[in-house]
């Protein structure tokens, strides 16, 4: 018995069965030619099986998506199993208020800005697979502006910097300050 393993899963990928056999036979000639009597005669067999296995599994595109607020985006799933086209794959998204997902996998962000889980799934021989993708609806900054582009200080002296991201409804707003020197 011969076989292949996948490193990363320690899943059989093939399995390979050679018997090999010894076959003898008496033959018993008649007619014009059974003056030879009696022979045996003697060959050898190998008989080899080879089944090779697809182990079910689904697997997203992406593991994580960031959409914008009434915008849409898809996802693909990968399928192994035996026959990958007749199986369906069933969608759904852990907050429908801030996207929702159809049965191809398109995902529609709403209104409002949030986080949802993603999830596909389908059932193969009684058990189910899954993969999920973490779905981040956010407002991007488009840009920011300081009220300074420069400051001449003497040593001891003090200047406040502020800035201003557009547009004023961004997800993330938080400015983070740091000096090269």
């Amino acid at each position: 018995v011969f076989f292949k393993v996948n490193r990363l899963t320690d899943e059989i990928t093939t399995l390979r069965y050679i018997k090999d056999m010894r076959v003898s036979s008496e033959v018993k000639f008649i007619g014009e030619y059974e003056e030879l009597g009696k022979k045996t005669v003697s060959f050898n067999l190998s008989e080899t099986d080879r089944y090779d296995f697809t182990w079910p599994n689904l697997s997203l595109n992406k593991e994580t998506l960031v959409i914008e607020p009434k915008k849409s985006d898809n996802l693909l799933a990968a399928l192994t199993c035996e026959n990958p086209l007749e199986m369906t794959v069933s969608w759904s998204s852990s907050d429908e208020s801030v996207a929702t997902v159809d049965s191809e996998g398109y995902i529609y962000a709403a209104k409002k800005t949030g986080e949802t889980v993603i999830t596909a799934s389908f059932t193969y021989l009684g058990k189910t697979y899954s993969d999920t993708c973490t779905v981040y609806v956010r407002v991007p900054v488009e840009s920011m502006k300081m009220n300074k582009k420069s400051a001449d200080l003497a040593v001891g002296e003090k200047t406040e910097l502020s800035a201003k991201v557009s547009p004023s409804d961004a997800t993330v707003r938080t400015v983070k300050w740091y000096s090269e020197d």
